[in-house]
């Protein structure tokens, strides 16, 4: 009956989940009872430390804000643990024994070093240390990344950082979202319907039609997209370039043209040599210039939709503390590089 399978089906699920509840319950009370019990060990520490250095007991536990007999019975609780003597005690004086002297030199070391663990631990629960993986779009980021870096490693000394270099948009995004890296840079395209990543734009690079320096366009400082509905479109290979692909077939069908392809091309380098060969046009961001022929023209598409952004992007659901603070000198970054239309101009 399907009612009774599901009624069962309802109790197995509220079962695992008191199952699971009472499991968290149990855990969490261990892990309290540990942690309390690993307090008091280094209380204890504390309070032979302070009497060692003071040989007296009244005034150790003034210090220690607590009765002398308190202490008393504490440090005859470590000695009755440890198996040993600290300390020779009269109603004259204190004296460390030797086994005490010993002591209390790794009593201090383990101290400072908990002590430091615990600085470290609170640090990196707020970001402040830590490591982070960082992929990047090399052309793209090229012109203001190292500047980035620099001032990060500047204001974030105790975060390290790991780089990995992407040649395709895809592969980048898929490494994040994949966990293989905590953030990376990249172009903006297609970012919008990626519901699983957040990303902040760093500085604009528009969308530019590529051509050779004799053809008609280039007298133009600027065109619209909907000029180039008769021009001979090369595009980026649809496998390995499906985002800028579709962004690219999307922008044209908006202004009412299907591109004419006549060559697919593997990678930017190839399609910019096509374009050369005069074979066609290419639409292409801006910050390619850098590596293009001089035989080459850029020219800026004027549409507003033509215009993209250099980003840092993140899976949204990344624990990494160390994440929150490289989110938040991105903020910085944007307001410096935001109203730059090019660095590579």
């Amino acid at each position: 009956m399907p009612g009774c399978k599901l009624l069962y089906t309802e109790r197995a699920v509220l079962g695992y989940n008191n199952y699971n509840k009472s499991y968290r319950r149990q855990a969490r009370s261990h892990f309290f009872r540990r942690c309390l019990a690993l307090s008091t060990d280094f209380q204890r520490l504390r309070e032979f430390i302070t009497v060692a250095e003071y040989l007296n007991f009244s005034q150790a536990a003034n210090h220690l804000f607590i009765t002398q007999p308190v202490l008393s019975r504490h440090i005859a609780d470590l000695e009755r643990m440890l198996g040993v003597q600290l300390f020779f005690r009269n109603k004259q004086k204190v004296q460390l024994t030797a086994m005490g002297q010993l002591f209390l030199q790794d009593a201090r070391e383990i101290i400072a070093k908990y002590e430091e663990a615990c600085h470290k631990l609170r640090l990196a629960s707020h970001g402040m240390v830590g490591h982070l993986k960082i992929g990047f779009l090399e052309r793209a980021v090229r012109s203001f990344l190292a500047d980035f870096i620099l001032h990060f490693s500047k204001t974030h000394a105790n975060i390290s950082l790991e780089f990995c270099c992407y040649n395709e948009l895809e592969e980048l995004t898929e490494a994040i979202k994949r966990d293989e890296l905590d953030a990376g840079f990249t172009l903006s395209v297609g970012l919008q319907y990626t519901k699983e990543l957040s990303y902040e734009p760093i500085c604009q690079d528009n969308l530019c039609v590529i051509v050779r320096k004799e053809h008609p366009l280039v007298e133009k400082g600027s065109v619209s997209l909907a000029e180039l509905a008769k021009e001979p479109f090369i595009m980026l290979n649809r496998q390995q370039n499906l985002t800028v692909f579709n962004h690219t077939i999307s922008l044209c069908e908006a202004r009412g043209f299907t591109p004419n392809i006549v060559k697919e091309a593997p990678n930017i380098d190839t399609a910019l040599l096509m374009v050369e060969l005069g074979t066609g046009i290419l639409i292409a961001p801006q910050h390619h210039i850098v590596n293009a022929s001089s035989k080459l023209r850029f020219i800026v598409l004027e549409d507003e939709d033509c215009r993209i952004y250099i980003a840092a992007v993140w899976k949204q659901n990344n624990v990494n503390p160390s994440l929150f603070p490289f989110i938040k000198e991105l903020d910085n970054a944007h307001e410096r590089f935001a109203n730059e239309p090019s660095r590579n101009s």
